[in-house]
Parts: structure tokens; sequence; C-alpha cells
């Protein structure tokens, strides 16, 4: 026990458990107690008397200080008095203060100790894939009542995107389809990337769903992720220049890599989407594409947007959960984006979502952000691609 290793002058009970103080010891009388009548009467922390005429004080829920005197306390009666000044050790009013506040002040102490320890050890299991594994089994029932309605969202989705497919098809000449997209008219650009940036917020409902799907190595491919990112790129750009924001993609990337490429997706999704919707007005978007010398690729996207505090930076994974600032910049949003992705991350790819920000705001832009994710060569579930 702690309490023993605490040199406290006093003798001290901590639950049922007798104590010595570093300078007085529990009386003989007290140890052969049964009753323990100090521990059962100090319920407040008002200082009171035994039975066998020792003072008594409550200094903590669990700790109470016993067994000794206390200089000038008057004891209520004379038989209390007359055994009391024969076999007592008197503590010195002013000692039995210090002590006393000293171990308030270490208990005050230990407790924020402990609550520092629960919360590291929560965090911990927050993190680990099992938990959310966990999290998501007990979303389910919600998750498939909403299926329904996605479900139907999904066919509307499809139907609007067929129909304006066949449109620009038919209405534009070109080589292939990305050169007729390019004469389209802004308002049909619109229609044609809404249903892809809607196809793609769907998908992340599989996720939720079915996590056992990102171990499935059935569902693994070889892909650029280069590509996967200019796919992405061509569906924000048009949003991202209605809100007047500059949005640049730098850098070339070669490596291919093998794994789920919808859960690859959804993280580049989860990245631009934040983006978007945090993004002020007339400020950047920067998207860099590396390759890595393992075969790897990391992507980085940075943008201003609101402030992460301090308390916050180890929570903008958990679920639901959405910063304080944040919510005040946009009241859109489920706080399930980063989540799902760190999940995917790290359950499928076994690399971790990193996040930095700036602690300086950048010209009323708000906070320069930057998340990486960086895909290895091939995701472990795809050993056997």
């Amino acid at each position: 026990m702690i309490y023993e290793k605490l040199l406290f002058p006093l003798p001290i009970a901590v639950g049922s458990t007798l104590i010595d103080g570093s300078l007085y010891q529990w009386p003989d009388t007290c140890r052969r107690c049964k009753k323990r009548v100090c521990i059962e009467l100090a319920k407040t922390k008002d200082i009171g008397v035994c039975p066998f005429g020792y003072n008594y004080q409550r200094v903590t829920q669990e700790v109470i200080v016993a067994g000794v005197c206390k200089e000038n306390y008057s004891h209520p009666t004379k038989k209390w008095r007359k055994n009391i000044k024969h076999r007592a050790v008197r503590v010195l009013e002013s000692h039995w203060e210090k002590a006393l506040a000293a171990l308030e002040n270490f208990h005050a102490d230990l407790d924020v100790e402990i609550e520092k320890w629960k919360e590291k050890k929560k965090r911990e299991w927050f993190e680990t894939v099992e938990w959310q594994e966990k999290f998501l089994e007990q979303l389910r029932p919600e998750i498939e009542k909403g299926l329904f309605q996605i479900h139907d969202y999904k066919q509307l989705n499809a139907q609007i995107a067929q129909n304006i497919n066949v449109i620009i098809e038919e209405k534009y000449e070109g080589a292939n389809f990305d050169e007729k997209l390019k004469k389209a008219s802004e308002q049909e650009k619109a229609i044609y990337y809404a249903t892809k940036l809607l196809e793609e917020k769907l998908n992340v409902s599989k996720f939720l769903y079915q996590p056992e799907w990102l171990n499935e190595s059935s569902e693994c491919r070889r892909f650029g992720v280069h590509q996967m990112v200019m796919k992405y790129y061509k569906i924000y750009k048009e949003m991202f220049r209605s809100k007047s924001i500059e949005f640049n993609l730098a850098g070339i990337s070669y490596n291919q890599v093998v794994a789920n490429p919808q859960a690859a997706s959804v993280i580049i999704h989860t990245f631009l989407d934040n983006a978007a919707k945090y993004a002020p007005k007339h400020s950047q978007v920067n998207v860099y594409v590396e390759d890595l010398p393992n075969g790897g690729v990391q992507v980085l996207v940075e943008s201003y947007g609101p402030r992460i505090l301090n308390d916050e930076r180890e929570k903008i994974f958990d679920p639901a959960y959405r910063g304080r600032v944040a919510r005040k910049v946009s009241k859109e949003g489920t706080g399930f984006g980063l989540y799902v992705s760190q999940f995917i991350a790290k359950k499928h790819f076994d690399s971790p979502i990193r996040f930095e920000q700036e602690p300086r705001e950048t010209s009323r832009r708000g906070h320069l952000t930057r998340f990486i994710m960086v895909y290895p060569p091939c995701a472990p579930p795809c050993k056997a691609f």
C-alpha cells in the first residue's frame, strides 16, 4: 500500500487497515479494539473522540488520523480526561494541523496522478483496433436501421449519375468521356461531381457495418495512389473553387500499392472533406503525394482550419467527437469521418494517420493543419495477393 511508504508522523487508518506513523504508533488499546469505533464515527472531517479518549479526524474518504490526542482538545468527561492524562501522547495543535494539511495535499496530488493514469490507460484502450471493433459491433443495430435509407440514397444517386453521364456523352464531342466532361457546362459538371461525392460518402457506411470486410484478401488490388488522389482532386476542385479556395496538388508518384482500394479512398476522401468543411474562403488547400524508398506512398493534406485545443488532440479520432471550436465554425458533420479513417488505417494498413497543427493562427485564416497517411507497399491482409 502506498501509504505505508509515506513517512507520515501520525497513525492513520486506511479503510480497516491500521498504519503506524513515523513518529507515533497506534496504541495497543486501539489495536485490540474490535469495533474500530473511530472508523465508524468519522463520518465528517470534524475532530472527534473515541470511547478510549483518543482523537480521530477524517482526512479523505478512505483515510482517518486517530490513536493520539490533540493538544488543547477538551474531552467530554472527567474519566476520559483522567485516563488520557496518564497514557496518551499529546500532539501539538500546530503539528496536528500541519500533518493533516500535508496528508490532504498528498492525497490531492495522488488523485490527480491516478486520474492521469486512468485517462492514459483509457486512451490506450480506445486507440486499439480491438476496442474499435467492439464499438462498431455495438453500433451495428443502429447502422442496420439506417441501411435501408442508405440503399435508397444509393439507388437514387446512381440514377442521377447515369442520367448526367448520358447527357454529357450525347451532348458533347470528344475522344473519351474526360474530354467531353471538360466541354460540359458548369451546372452539368456540378451535378456530375456531386453524384461522385455522394457515392463516396455513402461508401463509408460499408466499413461501419462490415469492418471485417477490411480483412478480405479477395478485395485487394494493385493500384496507384496518385491516380486515386487525382480522382478526388477532380471531384473536390469545383467545390473548392465555389468557396474561392485555391486547391493545389503537388508531387509525382509512380509507386503502386496492394490494398483494398475502397478502404484507401475513404482516408483521402475524409482528409479533403474536412478541408472543404473547415477551410475559410480565400485560403489554400494543398495536397502532397510522395513516393517512399520502401515502395509505399505518403499523402499529406494541408489546409487552414479551426484550432484543435491541447486536450482535444487525442480525441479527434474518437467516434462522434468534434472539437469545440470546430463545432462553432461548422454545424455540419457527425464526427465519424476521422474515426472510420483511423480505424481503416490501423486495421487494414497497420499505419495510423498522423496529425499536426501550427499553434499560432496565420493571417486570420485559422491554424495550418496537416493530416498525413502513409500507404505501405502491401497492406497486411493482402500479403497473399
